[in-house]
């Protein structure tokens, strides 16, 4: 990757430091919704959509054609098993 793409790379590492740190707070209250923060849902869904905009941003100016084409095979083939999974025919 491009030396510019650095930025980049680090604003991915950064939103997925604030997921985890959600997601740390779930883990506090046990799954519920209420935190001394306040209400983790919304933060959640909020640090769900800055990692996801991350690494799409990322993908749009540093991927090749055939890169992003992987990608998206690699998105596929991981629903698949992720769904397996929730259906119970695999565990985790």
């Amino acid at each position: 990757f491009a030396l510019d793409s650095e930025d980049e790379l680090q604003k991915i590492v950064e939103e997925t430091g604030e997921l985890m740190q959600v997601i740390g707070m779930y883990m506090q209250t046990r799954g519920s919704d209420l935190h001394w923060k306040g209400d983790l849902r919304p933060m959640l869904i909020d640090e769900l959509a800055d990692v996801v905009n991350s690494i799409q941003f990322f993908k749009a100016h540093n991927l090749t054609t055939e890169e992003k084409l992987y990608f998206q095979r690699r998105i596929l083939q991981k629903r698949k098993l992720f769904e397996s999974w929730h259906n119970g025919k695999n565990k985790l």
